[in-house]
């Protein structure tokens, strides 16, 4: 809509942008097919059904007042995801974009995230990290054209520029030592995966395997809920709730004898942990990013997973093994 709208020259017509219309639709679609559905088309069918159904995973609601709280729950992820430093030079390259008689590339940049946003984030009711990566192609505009703005300004004074362009330096390189690098470490050896690979080995494939103290953000990958089936105390809520989470799990069984213990929070500040049932046992195997990883608190999303043998059923209500000490 926005290539239909907008030309890249005021003078371009209708026709050319038509022309330049269809072929970036035609080329997204066929990549977004190929990239993402094709791979598992019905977890993508499901996902999509889940988006697109009228249900509020979060407490913000569908009012006036709940948007306006939406909003502003979006721009603290923005601030957490960006940092601050960053979005600022963002304001001053909008700015300078429209001082300098640029307006048509901060439409043609704005447009398609105004769009995003109405579609995705405020049907959703959720403002995740990953749903703000979009946000990412202006903001590698309009932050240069920021940094740009102020490096001119600065260069007026004897040792400015210099002064900017370390000032700069340092502000990427703190992002990467603290940001980057922990989340990259965390993406590529995620724990969940890492749970994935060697569970097989501990526990045969299609086993009772109760799950507790987790958040639902931790709860394993779809590797190991198609596997095996996952079970938890009745009384145990999912924190946060969500509606695919619940659908996870199989009615508790008896026979269970052992269970992943999460780390009772998703690691950040704004989640409490989750109360623990009243399980025992010896801890087989444990999973467990670095401690320089752990304590970033953008990565520390599931830092602790321990596989044991449960012990404790006689308390729950489930048929204990001679050696329970009730």
């Amino acid at each position: 809509m926005r290539l239909l709208l907008i030309g890249p020259l005021p003078s371009t017509p209708f026709r050319a942008r038509f022309r330049q219309t269809i072929v970036f639709t035609t080329t997204v679609v066929l990549t977004y097919v190929l990239v993402a559905i094709l791979p598992q088309p019905m977890r993508w069918w499901n996902h999509a059904r889940f988006v697109v159904s009228p249900h509020a995973p979060t407490k913000i609601p569908f009012t006036p007042a709940g948007e306006v709280q939406l909003f502003v729950v979006m721009l603290g992820r923005l601030r957490s995801v960006f940092t601050i430093p960053v979005l600022l030079l963002c304001v001053l390259g909008v700015y300078t974009l429209f001082r300098s008689g640029r307006k048509r590339a901060f439409w043609v940049l704005a447009l398609p995230i105004i769009g995003y946003y109405i579609v995705i984030i405020a049907k959703a009711r959720v403002a995740q990290p990953r749903f703000l990566l979009p946000f990412m192609i202006p903001v590698l505009v309009f932050a240069p054209e920021g940094a740009g703005f102020v490096g001119e300004r600065l260069s007026r004074w004897p040792g400015g520029r210099q002064a900017w362009i370390g000032a700069l330096t340092l502000l990427l390189a703190f992002n990467f030592a603290f940001s980057y690098g922990p989340v990259t470490y965390a993406q590529i050896f995620d724990l969940k995966r890492q749970v994935a690979r060697d569970l097989p080995a501990l526990l045969p494939l299609g086993s009772p395997l109760l799950i507790s103290r987790m958040q639902s953000y931790e709860f394993p990958n779809a590797t190991i809920y198609e596997r095996y089936r996952l079970m938890r105390m009745p009384n145990e809520p999912i924190i946060p709730a969500s509606r695919h989470s619940a659908g996870i799990f199989k009615p508790l069984d008896a026979q269970v004898k052992y269970y992943l213990l999460g780390s009772g929070t998703a690691g950040l500040p704004s989640n409490l942990p989750v109360p623990s049932a009243p399980l025992r046992g010896d801890l087989v195997r444990e999973w467990q990013y670095p401690e320089w990883v752990r304590q970033d608190r953008a990565s520390s999303v599931h830092f602790g997973i321990s596989f044991v043998p449960h012990y404790g059923a006689a308390s729950l209500g489930l048929r204990a093994p001679p050696f329970v000490v009730s």
